[in-house]
């Protein structure tokens, strides 16, 4: 005769969370690098991030806990450093909102580039150099990957164009938002004296 098998919930739970822990943790990037973010959906796309990864730290340092310990926190502290070091960037611009630069595009470089596999297979790279002259200084910023190309034709459009742009981002993230012309200030607003 066979023992019974004996499957705890709490084995199950620990198993799911640390799974969505770490996938959260190495592929949680992946919601804010790739989905064409803009103005009105990037909190949406960033809040996920913050909850996936956040969120799964903490559940899995609830779920490594044994719940007939006392002192649960011993858990939950470690796993709530971990799952706010992971998310520092997404919070910060979460808090701060993203930055709207008003100004004329000095340079913006595209660079193709071939990335060397270790098994001599090669991956084209993409990257946006951009500089924007401002009434508070000159901004540079680099987009990579996806985000350079969401935006590669854009930039390549107004590279040699002397007329103000308004450039919206996340600054820590670095996602670019919208790019487009100034928006005319309007009769009676303050910032037009």
């Amino acid at each position: 005769m066979t023992a019974p098998h004996d499957s705890r919930p709490s084995d199950w739970l620990w198993v799911a969370a640390l799974s969505v822990f770490v996938t959260g943790a190495f592929v949680g990037f992946l919601l804010t690098s790739i989905p064409a973010m803009s103005t009105g959906t990037w909190r949406i796309w960033v809040g996920a991030r913050i909850f996936w990864q956040l969120g799964g730290a903490l559940w899995f340092g609830a779920a490594a806990c044994s719940p007939f310990e006392a002192p649960r926190w011993k858990g939950l502290l470690p796993a709530a450093l971990l799952g706010l070091a992971l998310t520092f960037f997404p919070l910060l611009d979460m808090v701060r909102g993203p930055l709207i630069v008003d100004g004329v595009i000095v340079s913006a470089s595209v660079r193709r580039d071939m990335l060397m596999g270790g098994d001599g297979v090669q991956t084209p790279t993409i990257a946006v150099d951009v500089d924007i002259d401002a009434p508070d200084g000159r901004h540079a910023w680099t987009l990579k990957g996806r985000q350079a190309n969401l935006w590669v034709d854009r930039f390549e459009d107004l590279e040699d164009s002397t007329q103000p742009v308004r450039l919206t981002l996340l600054r820590h993230l670095d996602v670019l938002l919208d790019l487009g012309p100034r928006p005319r200030p309007s009769v009676g607003d303050p910032s037009n004296n």
